[in-house]
This record gives structure tokens, C-alpha cells and sequence, in this order.
């Protein structure tokens, strides 16, 4: 009986062994499922104990630190991981958590071996024995940088979408049907109503009561209503009258869309945006003011037409003569331009022309440091020629000469009849030696021609702007004067001025002084005659001009609507364009289309968008060029309109500068129109002598004083005098 228990000793210490290796490979088993977890798991598992020295750390949290845990073991992760970047507060949240053995969740940045940073969401939690000590902190790390990252581009977005809507000039709502009232309005720079964003969505359901005039509510609900209707992204506009925090009313022009829907179709909120039209609304009423009168005035030309109709054979007869006699006066007006630019016998440029090209290559070729030679030309024996063959013969000769002219020069070369028997040469550009060579091809070329009854030949006088010579009237001179050489050496010859003695210059100046005396003399005959011309034009009919007149007047009354920043300008520089245009000595007739030409300055602007003609701030570059195109514009609106044509100088022309710096054309000295010049006197005077809201009115010896500092580079001298004496004559008058 004595083995028994022993027995039964021994059967339950085996009983207990066995459950204990159970319990044990059980154990095992399950760390090695967790140590597989571990492994696998992407978020990093790190586990110090409780001195925070690190004793374990799974593949994951060595990726994250690029630390393996041979390296790091034993060490606490606030020396490996954190930098200047990890956040004071959130690290004094960990320490205090730590501290009191409580688990704790953050966000902190963490840096790698590398030295670059991440984000982590971190969960810290204490691991307590039996006795509730801490025995272990496991922290688990989950990588968030890349939403982080996003957060922050969200963030971006959202501050960029904030700035853009808070320059924008009109006002962006959300309004909930719903809920009747504003749930979003943007913070723009300057609100419609003149409350802020808060106030206007602090208003709740009485926002559209408060704000829109009782008589357009009924229209405004019907509008809102109207959407439920209309498919998603359509956009509505109405204008209602709001009323502004100032009590006073507005003109507003709001466009509506479906923002949001409910499942059953509904419209649950509208997107929409409204701006003030205020000013818009008036300059429509007018514009619709002065329709009304045009149309008026249109009819009763239609009754006035009709009634012409019906008058007698008498009044018929006349109208065909009135008609006939257009008819001659546009054939004049382009005679009158042919004569004014060419030469009628040889067709080359006329003596005038000539000068004004001289004029205009001398000031291009001096700016720009280029040289610039001149050659005259004179027909060897032409009086013999004309006084034994006779004139038309020697007409022929000219107009050959004329003919060869051209195809031994450049493209850019000028050639005009200078006079008689003389023709002219302006080589731009060109140095003594390349004129020297292009003077000999003439010679040899006109030599060598076959003339049908004797051989002509021609002397030529070759002159550079060098040295003494420099001015276009010395270097016509020395030309001259080098072609008397060619002559008195033999003629057939080309002679330059630059290789001719003092002795030789001396023997030909009094031959050159009488011939320069000849030239100028028939070049005065000639602008006898272009007057003679203008003066033989004949009467308009009053009644006609006074039309014309009106309707010019008319038409300036629109352009006026368009710009209020400067109302009143045109009439104003349009009286004192034509008082200066008398007061230079212009006639009646010159005046009249001085005056037309002033009312239409700025009717290119028709053509200039509302957004760049009416912009607060300055132009961009592309704006600019947008706007220097007016007078372009103005010029393709009334060159085809017969009787504003002599009117159109002003319009094209005005914003050409003396010194060839303007535009369109880029005109320089006497080449721009006299009464566009005049006229660009009188345009800056009257802008620097009136307010603008970026500038106040100058004083008038402050605008003198600018006209006399940009006399001769923005402004014709002579223009410029002229204008100061009227001015100081007007103010003498009123003085006495």
C-alpha cells in the first residue's frame, strides 16, 4: 500500500511535466508567430525597457531610421531620431506620458541615418509586470509622410484659391436653398455690398431680403427657381438692384448654377458670383439716349430726302452738278497728290519730296552713326540738245535718263529730278567710295545707251556727309559744287567733293550759288502752283457741310461715353486745336477738317476692348501694343469715307513724335501731317491741365515748361512757339 502514493506521486509530477513542455512549446510557438508578425508587419516595432534603451526592432522600424539594431542597441531612440525640426511640444507630451508609465499617440518628425526627414504616427505603450511596474515601452511607428506631404499641397492649394478669389473684382457666393442663407462667400479685396464675408453669412435667411430691392425679389426667386430646370454647368444672368451698406442702390449682375443636388433633383445650393454694373447700367442709358437722338436725326434726313425728291427738275440738275462736280474735286484732290510727290514729266520724286527723303536720311544716318553720300547730276549740252532737235525730243531725254535711273542704284536709294535738266541721288548708308562706284555705273550706262538722234552723256557731282559738310543743305551745296567740276573738266565725268581743291572749289562756288538760286526759285513756282491748285477746289455746299458736320459731332458724343475719366476732352482740345490753326494762318477750308480730324482723334478706340481701355492699373506690354493700335484702327475706319478723308491726318497721325519715336509709323520731323503736330501740342496740354485720379491738375506755366523741355523731340518746334504765343497773347487780352 506504500507504493501507491508514490506511484500516484510520480504519475502526477509526469502529469505536471507534460503540461508544463505543453504550455512551453504552446509559448514558443506563439512568439514565434508574433516575431513572424512582427517581421512582416510594414509599420515599425520597436521596444525599449524601462530606462528607454532600445532591446528589440523589427525590419520594418530599421528601414524607416536606416539603423540595424546591432547598432543601436542599448541606446535611447531620442538621440538617434530626433532633430531641429521635431516639435518641442510634441516631444514634452511624450516625456510626460512616459514619466506617469501611460500610453500616448502622436504625430512627430523623425530623421533618418541619412540626415533627411519623416513623418510618424507613433503609439508609445508601457508594458507592466505583476506588480504594475514598467518593465517595457513598445512603440509602434506608422510611416506618414507622404500624407503628411499631401496635407500641406492641399493646404497650398487651398491658400492659393483664397488669394486668387480675394483679387477678384466680383463677389463668389454658395447659397443654400434649403437652409436660406449664404454658407460660403470669398474674402475678395473690395465686397459688393461694403460688408465683410462674416457679416454677410452671419445675416442667415434674411441675407436676400436684407440685401435685394422688394421689387426685384419676385424676378430674383423666379430666377433661382428657373435653374431646377436647366441641366448642370448652364449658367443663368439676371440683374436685380441691391442695396449697399451705405443705403444706397446698386445695379447688380448676377450669374447662377447648380452647385449641388439632392437625390430627388432638387437644387439643395446655387453657385454663383455678382458684381456692381452700376456705372455700365448708366453709360447704357446714355448710349441708348443718343441712339435715340442719331435715329431722330436719321429721320429727319429721310424726311428732309424725301422731300428733295419731290422738288423740281431745277433741284435734279443741281444735285447732278453737285455730283459732277465731287466727282472733279476727287480728281483734283489726286492730281494734287500726284503732283505733290512725283514729278510729272519723268515720273521720279518731285524737288519737294526730294528734300523732305534728304531731310528724313540725314536725321536716321546722324542718330545712327551711318554715312550718307549725295549725288547730282546734270544732261551735258541739253540746251544745245533742246535748241537743235527741239523740246519733246529733249523731254525724251529725260525720261530715259529717268528710266536707267532705277535699275543702277540700290533698292534703298532715292532718285529725283532735281530741276531742268538735274536729277538726284540719295544714297543712305552708302560711303563716298560705294557713291563713287554707283555715280560711275550711271555715267557709263547713259553713255553707252543707244540714243536715237546723238549720243547723251551726263557730269556728276559726288558729295558725303563728312568733315565741313554737315548739314543736308551743305551737302547739296558740295554735290553742286563737285558737279560744276565735272563740267568745267570736260563733262562725260564723275567728280567727288572730297578729291577737289580748294583753288578748283573757289573757280565753281558763284557757277553753284546761281544754280542753288535757280533751284530755289522754281521750287517756289511749284508750291505756287500746288496752291493755285488747292484754292481752284471750288465751293462746298453749306447744307452738306453743316451734315457732315453734325454727324461728326454726333459721332464724338459716343466715343466721350466710352472714356468719363477724360469727359469733356474732346471738345475742349478740339476748340483749341482750331483756334492754333488760325492763329498759324490756316484757312477756313484747312480749318474745317482740323476740326473733324480733332472731334475723331480717339475714334481708333472704338476698336479697343473694355477691359484694356478701362483697366485702373498700368498696361502690360501685350495690353500696350493692343492699345497703340487706335490709331491704325481710326485710319482702316475713314480712309474710305470721301469727305473726312483730309480730316484723317489727326486721327493716324497724332501720336507721331518729332524726333521719329512715335507710332504708328514712326513718322519723324516734317514728314508728320502740320496739323497732327499742331495737334499733339494741344493734347498734352490739355491732359497735364486736368485731374486724374492718379494725378492732380499741373499749373500752366508747369505744362509751358514741359511743352518748351520736349520741343523738338516729341513735339515740332515751331508748333510748340506758336502755341506758347497764343497762349500768352490769350491771357495778355484777358489781363488788359
Amino acid at each position: 500500500m506504500s507504493d501507491i502514493p508514490l506511484y500516484s506521486d510520480g504519475l502526477t509530477s509526469l502529469r505536471l511535466e507534460n503540461t508544463v513542455v505543453t504550455a512551453t512549446q504552446q509559448l514558443m510557438a506563439n512568439s514565434q508567430l508574433l516575431a513572424l508578425a512582427a517581421a512582416v508587419t510594414h509599420d515599425g516595432i520597436l521596444i525599449t525597457d524601462s530606462s528607454e534603451r532600445i532591446v528589440l526592432m523589427n525590419t520594418a522600424a530599421e528601414r524607416l531610421c536606416g539603423y540595424t539594431l546591432s547598432e543601436i542597441i542599448g541606446q535611447r531612440p531620442s538621440k538617434y531620431f530626433q532633430g531641429p525640426d521635431t516639435d518641442p511640444a510634441t516631444r514634452s507630451l511624450i516625456r510626460k506620458s512616459i514619466d506617469r508609465g501611460e500610453p500616448v499617440s502622436v504625430e512627430i518628425i523623425n530623421y533618418h541615418r541619412n540626415g533627411s526627414s519623416y513623418w510618424l504616427q507613433l503609439h508609445i505603450t508601457p508594458v507592466h509586470n505583476s506588480l504594475g511596474e514598467v518593465t517595457h515601452f513598445i512603440a509602434v511607428q506608422t510611416d506618414v509622410t507622404a500624407r503628411k506631404q499631401a496635407e500641406h499641397e492641399l493646404k497650398d492649394q487651398s491658400d492659393f484659391l483664397e488669394k486668387i478669389s480675394y483679387t477678384m473684382p466680383v463677389q463668389i457666393y454658395v447659397y443654400d436653398l434649403l437652409e436660406h442663407r449664404t454658407v460660403f462667400l470669398n474674402r475678395s479685396k473690395s465686397t459688393t455690398f461694403g460688408y465683410s464675408a462674416d457679416e454677410i453669412i452671419a445675416m442667415g435667411s434674411k441675407v436676400i431680403h436684407q440685401l435685394i430691392h422688394p421689387d426685384d425679389l419676385p424676378r430674383y426667386a423666379a430666377h433661382i427657381q428657373n435653374l431646377a430646370d436647366e441641366p448642370d454647368g448652364s449658367v443663368a444672368n439676371l440683374e436685380v438692384r441691391g442695396r449697399h451698406r451705405n443705403g444706397e442702390w446698386m445695379t447688380l449682375h448676377c450669374r447662377n448654377t447648380v452647385f449641388t443636388r439632392l437625390p430627388d433633383g432638387r437644387v439643395s445650393q446655387v453657385l454663383g458670383t455678382i458684381q456692381d454694373v452700376s456705372e455700365l447700367a448708366i453709360s447704357r442709358r446714355r448710349l441708348l439716349e443718343l441712339n435715340l437722338q442719331l435715329e431722330q436725326t436719321n429721320n429727319a434726313l429721310a424726311e428732309l430726302s424725301v422731300q428733295l425728291n419731290d422738288r423740281a427738275s431745277a433741284a435734279e440738275i443741281q444735285a447732278r452738278e453737285l455730283a459732277e462736280s465731287r466727282a472733279e474735286l476727287y480728281r483734283t484732290n489726286q492730281r494734287l497728290e500726284l503732283l505733290a510727290a512725283t514729278d510729272g514729266l519723268t515720273g521720279l520724286k518731285n524737288h519737294r519730296i526730294f528734300q523732305e527723303v534728304l531731310r528724313t536720311e540725314y536725321s536716321t544716318c546722324v542718330a545712327s552713326h551711318l554715312p550718307l553720300s549725295l549725288m547730282i547730276m546734270d544732261v551735258d549740252s541739253f540746251k544745245s540738245y533742246n535748241d537743235r532737235f527741239g523740246h519733246p525730243e529733249g523731254d525724251d531725254v529725260l525720261r530715259r535718263i529717268a528710266s536707267m535711273l532705277p535699275l543702277c542704284v540700290r533698292n534703298e536709294d532715292t532718285c529725283a529730278r532735281y530741276g531742268g535738266e538735274e536729277f538726284a541721288v540719295i544714297l543712305p548708308r552708302a560711303s563716298i567710295e560705294e557713291a563713287r562706284v554707283i555715280a560711275e555705273r550711271i555715267r557709263t550706262t547713259i553713255a553707252g545707251a543707244d540714243w536715237r538722234l546723238v549720243n547723251v552723256t551726263i557730269s556728276i557731282g559726288v558729295a558725303e556727309l563728312a568733315g565741313d559738310v554737315s548739314s543736308p543743305s551743305q551737302l547739296v551745296t558740295a554735290a553742286d559744287q563737285a558737279l560744276y567740276h565735272a563740267k568745267q573738266s570736260g563733262r562725260n565725268r564723275v567728280a567727288v567733293f572730297g578729291d577737289i581743291s580748294s583753288d578748283e572749289l573757289h573757280e565753281t562756288r558763284v557757277n553753284a550759288s546761281i544754280e542753288a538760286a535757280y533751284s530755289e526759285c522754281l521750287h517756289e513756282i511749284v508750291l505756287q502752283k500746288e496752291s493755285d491748285l488747292m484754292e481752284s477746289m471750288g465751293d462746298s455746299d453749306d447744307s452738306l457741310i453743316e451734315t457732315y458736320d453734325a454727324t461728326i459731332t454726333a459721332w464724338a458724343g459716343v466715343l466721350e461715353l466710352r472714356d468719363k475719366e477724360t469727359e469733356g476732352h474732346s471738345k475742349r482740345v478740339t476748340n483749341l486745336t482750331v483756334q492754333l490753326a488760325r492763329f498759324v494762318g490756316m484757312n477756313e477750308e484747312e480749318v474745317l477738317f482740323v476740326k473733324w480730324g480733332a472731334l475723331l482723334h480717339d475714334i481708333g478706340k472704338l476698336g479697343i476692348p473694355d477691359a484694356i481701355l478701362h483697366k485702373p492699373g498700368d498696361l502690360t506690354p501685350e495690353e500696350f501694343a493692343i492699345m497703340r493700335k487706335h490709331p491704325v484702327l481710326a485710319y482702316e475706319m475713314l480712309r474710305h469715307i470721301a469727305f473726312i478723308k483730309p480730316a484723317i491726318d489727326i486721327p493716324y497721325s497724332h501720336h507721331e513724335k518729332w524726333d521719329g519715336t512715335g507710332y504708328p509709323q514712326k513718322l519723324r520731323g516734317e514728314a508728320i501731317p502740320v496739323a497732327a503736330r499742331l495737334f499733339a501740342v494741344v493734347d498734352v496740354w490739355d491732359a497735364l491741365r486736368s485731374d486724374r485720379p492718379y494725378r492732380s491738375a499741373w499749373g500752366v506755366e508747369q505744362v509751358l515748361d514741359y511743352l518748351r523741355a520736349n520741343s523738338g523731340s516729341h513735339f515740332d518746334p515751331r508748333a510748340v512757339s506758336a502755341f506758347i504765343a497764343m497762349i500768352e497773347t490769350t491771357q495778355i487780352s484777358a489781363a488788359a
